[in-house]
């Protein structure tokens, strides 16, 4: 169901390229220091790397999700909830 076979495709020359049907005419990339997890189960492919600029990164079937630098901006979120 998925249109690669796992999250590590996505990454080509040190750089994970987030490109999809959901924003047409818009990509992500973000460059990537270190793979540190990879997975696929029956539901949703999972990766998660170490980028550049912008910390630990999760990505579900190629999508980015999370950011640590986006963690600040959630936990604050919260509080104002």
């Amino acid at each position: 169901p998925y249109p690669f076979s796992s999250g590590t495709d996505l990454i080509i020359d040190g750089w994970f390229h987030e490109r999809g049907t959901l924003w047409p005419g818009q990509a992500m990339s973000l460059q990537v220091e270190q793979v540190l997890h990879t997975s696929k189960s029956l539901y949703q492919d999972v990766l998660v790397f170490k980028s550049v600029n912008y910390g630990n990164v999760l990505v579900l079937d190629g999508v980015i999700q999370v950011t640590e630098r986006d963690e600040r901006k959630i936990f604050t979120s919260w509080w104002i909830i």
